[in-house]
């Protein structure tokens, strides 16, 4: 069995756990609004698109790839299909209903956080890089320990030490 690599947070869970929070606070209120005419509904999926859009581009930008937003993304394939036989109270109950889905699933990606890495558990390139060159200056000292200091030292600048 393979296994799958997860994206990483290219911010900290914390930072990320808040903005989708705020997205959801968002989302929530799109779904309380009351709703009277067809004209409001029309004002209220224009906002929900503006937010469910503003959500992928967010997510897009916390993840190391765009997986986790296509996945939201692929949440509108049911989106606002014009249906003239539909009753304004159908209109309605879907519009609420849509929202409710993205609310969850992003609800679903906060939960979900813990599954990926985050910057703060990534050891940093620079210490990383750090640590290979004295690894290497380490193997290079071992074997090459007859060499006179003046050669070692040529070694070493040509590591950046």
């Amino acid at each position: 069995m393979q296994k799958q690599n997860l994206p990483r947070l290219l911010l900290t869970r914390t930072e990320a756990r808040k903005g989708l929070q705020a997205q959801i606070e968002k989302g929530e209120k799109l779904s309380a609004q009351t709703i009277s005419s067809q004209e409001k509904l029309s004002q209220a999926q224009d906002d929900f698109s503006n937010w469910s859009i503003f959500n992928e581009t967010l997510l897009k930008k916390f993840f190391s790839d765009t997986s986790v937003a296509d996945s939201y993304h692929s949440l509108h394939t049911t989106a606002f299909v014009i249906r003239s036989f539909e009753t304004f109270s159908d209109k309605l109950e879907r519009y609420k209903r849509n929202v409710n889905k993205h609310i969850k699933r992003l609800n679903g990606i906060c939960d979900q956080l813990a599954l990926y890495e985050d910057p703060s558990t990534i050891p940093s390139m620079a210490a990383e890089t750090q640590r290979l060159q004295k690894f290497l200056l380490g193997l290079l000292e071992t074997k090459f320990s007859s060499c006179t200091g003046a050669t070692m030292g040529l070694k070493q600048r040509s590591l950046g030490l």
